[in-house]
């Protein structure tokens, strides 16, 4: 007979994964990985999570899958900015240069605006060298549109 308990782990880890692999950033993935895991064991041994020492063991997996899923999710995400920040407010109706394509949905795509360098998404695709500005901005990226023309600001 199947595990409840483990099918259900499993299946909410695999759907956390597949969410993260599908919009990088978030690190939902974690999560997923380590309700994989856990829920995987659960389902081998059936009185895992329910015996004295399986709630400390899987603590300890969880920590461990933890750190190392973190650090593999990490290479999916953009980097903020060279110096680690957070994209603030003062950079909405910028205007800046694509350096590595630009696609929606992703957050691979690069613009460097007054010499740092952003995460940035789309509606439309956008080549490295078009111009953009700052449409809005999330905690981790920047949404950007296409600008005509060089230094170009909104039009409010």
């Amino acid at each position: 007979m199947v595990d409840l308990l483990g099918l259900s782990l499993l299946l909410v880890g695999l759907a956390l994964i597949v969410a993260e692999l599908t919009f990088p950033g978030y690190y939902v993935g974690v999560a997923g990985t380590v309700g994989t895991i856990v829920g995987l064991l659960q389902m081998v041994w059936p009185w895992f999570l329910t015996s004295s020492y399986g709630g400390p063991v899987a603590a300890l997996i969880g920590v461990v899958a933890a750190i190392l899923s973190f650090q593999f999710y990490r290479r999916f995400t953009s980097p903020i900015d060279r110096l680690g920040g957070s994209p603030g407010p003062d950079l909405v109706g910028k205007s800046g240069i694509v350096t590595q394509s630009v696609r929606p949905h992703t957050t691979k795509g690069r613009v460097e605006i007054e010499g740092k360098m952003w995460g940035a998404d789309a509606a439309e695709p956008i080549g490295p060298g078009s111009h953009i500005i700052v449409e809005t901005i999330t905690e981790t990226h920047l949404i950007v549109r296409r600008s005509d023309v060089p230094g170009s600001e909104p039009r409010i």
